[in-house]
């Protein structure tokens, strides 16, 4: 790992080993002795070949930096784990045999793993980098999703975790709306797969907190349980499709512990609290994915996928969702509820 930084003095960008850190050096322009910074994560830090620009995500697992890598002389999105979990080697073995599963993926609504590595006890992930912004960001900018949008969307995913499922037996654990990227074609793809399983499995192992985000996990995953399948995917994916159209979370706000209570045990409140434009035929699909017991919920990615072609029979199967182009630059999210769940730019 190389260390880029300018001297104090002279201002010229020089970079140098990690191993130098801290040590009293001279500069080659203005020959002033000078300290070399201390090693960190940070604008011109070159990790894995791939020179660092900004934090462009956080995340419980670690960060994700928009970078370049000087090889390819490409923009990508880096992800480097958090220090903690790249010195626990229950997770480095599992994540290693995530990360090798991901890489044989090739899909197009699925975020492309490049390469991964460790440098000085930071473990990355080197992927594509999504430049149009999540669903997340979409709905903060422009307000709900319309039901045709959102079931466009709904089949892309679907059909991309099924070939993941067919082909590496692969999990989200963690689809949510952050979770699926729009780029800048309104072509939907999903990051972070196969992460969480990994994060999921250590943390059984070690007694730790659960993990995933509570507002969007299935009940099982809520309880704890460790025997998950794609039918936790479902109903998270039927959160997602519920925050898409409504604009809010399908069980409410609230503190964790009263958000993982009301996910185990209470229904989702009514989408047409909401959006008075939500179908009946979309809220009984919902409350199908959103089911509390597994079996009742659609029982493979193929059977969901035939119910949301039945909504679609005028979309061709693969047909890439186009989005009118949105700004990326950011927002600052308001905390009061805006008319009809938009948010006013």
């Amino acid at each position: 790992m190389e260390i880029s930084f300018r001297c104090p003095s002279c201002r010229v960008k020089l970079g140098v080993e990690v191993e130098y850190a801290g040590r009293r050096m001279y500069c080659p322009n203005c020959e002033e002795k000078i300290t070399i910074p201390k090693a960190g994560l940070g604008t011109w830090t070159t990790l894995g070949g791939c020179r660092l620009n900004k934090v462009v995500g956080e995340g419980s697992s670690g960060s994700v930096y928009l970078a370049r890598e000087r090889s390819m002389e490409r923009e990508v999105a880096i992800k480097v784990f958090k220090p903690e979990l790249s010195r626990n080697p229950i997770f480095l073995e599992k994540f290693q045999r995530e990360i090798k599963n991901i890489a044989r993926l090739t899909h197009p609504n699925i975020v492309t793993a490049y390469k991964a590595g460790s440098e000085h006890d930071y473990y990355f992930l080197v992927m594509e980098y999504v430049s149009g912004g999540t669903i997340e960001d979409r709905i903060i900018r422009h307000g709900f999703f319309s039901e045709k949008d959102t079931m466009t969307i709904a089949l892309l995913v679907a059909q991309a975790l099924d070939y993941a499922w067919q082909k590496e037996k692969l999990l989200h654990l963690d689809l949510k709306p952050e979770n699926l990227m729009l780029d800048q074609n309104g072509t939907v793809k999903i990051t972070d797969l196969g992460i969480a399983r990994c994060l999921n499995e250590f943390e059984m192992e070690t007694q730790e907190e659960i993990s995933g985000t509570p507002a969007f996990m299935s009940p099982e995953q809520a309880e704890g349980f460790s025997d998950l399948d794609y039918r936790s995917d479902i109903f998270s994916l039927g959160s997602t499709l519920y925050y898409m159209l409504t604009g809010k979370h399908p069980f409410g706000a609230g503190t964790i512990h009263e958000t993982l209570e009301k996910v185990v045990n209470e229904p989702a409140l009514e989408p047409k609290t909401f959006n008075g434009s939500v179908t009946t035929r979309m809220t009984e699909l919902l409350n199908s994915m959103m089911h509390k017991d597994p079996d009742k919920r659609p029982q493979n990615w193929q059977e969901l996928i035939g119910t949301l072609k039945k909504f679609l029979v005028a979309v061709p199967e693969g047909k890439q969702l186009i989005i009118h182009k949105f700004p990326t630059e950011p927002r600052i999210r308001l905390n009061g509820d805006t008319p009809n769940g938009s948010v006013d730019s």
